[in-house]
């Protein structure tokens, strides 16, 4: 497995993370926690939590692979 497909791995994990956590916000409400959680993080925390590490990954992919998904440089990509 290379870098860029490690990378993109984790991508998808911390994806798959920050939507399980903006259901659960959409659902319960921002300022709410889970009443089995000892520590009551509130759900606006976990899904702060989950979308910066998301963003690390994004951060790693753009400084390692010149990964780009700015909206100028996505339209001179030949797919568009």
């Amino acid at each position: 497995m290379t870098r860029f497909q490690y990378l993109l791995i984790k991508l998808a994990e911390e994806a798959g993370e920050v939507s399980k956590e903006a259901l659960k916000t959409a659902q319960f409400g921002y300022d709410s926690y889970n009443p089995h959680d000892v520590s009551k993080v509130r759900n606006e925390d976990k899904l702060i939590t989950e979308l910066l590490d998301m963003l690390c990954i994004v951060d790693m992919l753009k400084e390692e692979f010149d990964f780009s998904f700015d909206v100028l440089d996505l339209e001179e990509r030949s797919f568009l």
